[in-house]
């Protein structure tokens, strides 16, 4: 059945401002991450311009340094931030991109746009379910929401990640495909198709190209990616 898992009891401060500083504090390594796995990002972003139509209007929750926001082909691109250290960094490395401070659980921005983008922030989130029936609030009636999770499979990795960097664990166990379906359809949206990317997120010559171009697509090896996403429709 359909589960929520996902509460929890902050005491007395403020739920918004506890929910951007837990936030902010698990991602205050990532312009360091998103550097050293310049490959993954690369990756990933080769993965989602074969989602995102280049003639696309989107809206990246959790824009972080920019970085992959850059890398996207769509025509109208905008980044959603509420940390305020990763705003300014992406605003100095991506001058020519929109990046707005906002905050992911109580939106003010209202403009609609063809898609959403959430990826690989859910594990640094309070209260995701909060945050997708926000993101459904900026969709088109016809748009679309993609969300990039990490595997289950790769949590040992990415947790000695966190430990090596010192940052704040995940909340929360990262999301297996089917705990976020459940979420999705309690937040408003369907799920029109999921699939899973990104066999070798480390740049290994010719290794990486054969796993991530050929391996990745082989029906049981696609289980063994580092990430999986779901593309999912607004329901009325």
């Amino acid at each position: 059945g359909i589960r929520r898992r996902n509460v929890i009891i902050l005491g007395n401060k403020n739920m918004s401002d506890k929910r951007i500083e837990w936030y902010s504090e698990a991602t205050s390594h990532a312009e360091y991450f998103e550097d050293k796995w310049r490959y993954h990002y690369k990756e990933l972003a080769r993965l989602l311009s074969f989602v995102i139509p280049k003639d696309a209007s989107l809206v990246q929750f959790g824009s972080g340094t920019g970085d992959l926001l850059a890398r996207i082909p769509a025509s109208s691109k905008q980044g959603i931030e509420c940390s305020e250290a990763l705003l300014n960094v992406a605003r100095k490395k991506h001058p020519e991109l929109t990046f707005s401070k906002d905050n992911f659980w109580s939106l003010t921005t209202h403009k609609k746009t063809d898609y959403v983008l959430i990826s690989e922030i859910t594990d640094s989130l309070l209260d995701v379910e909060v945050v997708l029936k926000e993101a459904h609030t900026l969709l088109k009636d016809d748009g679309r929401l993609v969300i990039v999770t990490r595997s289950f499979l790769w949590r040992p990795l990415f947790s000695l990640a966190r430990r090596f960097m010192r940052t704040r664990p995940a909340f929360r166990s990262l999301l297996r495909l089917p705990d976020l379906k459940n979420m999705l359809y309690l937040s408003g949206f369907e799920v029109v198709c999921s699939g899973r990317g990104v066999l070798c997120p480390l740049y290994i010559p010719l290794i990486s190209h054969i796993s991530n171009r050929i391996l990745a697509h082989v029906p049981l090896l696609t289980y063994l990616c580092a990430l999986q996403y779901d593309i999912a429709r607004p329901l009325p």
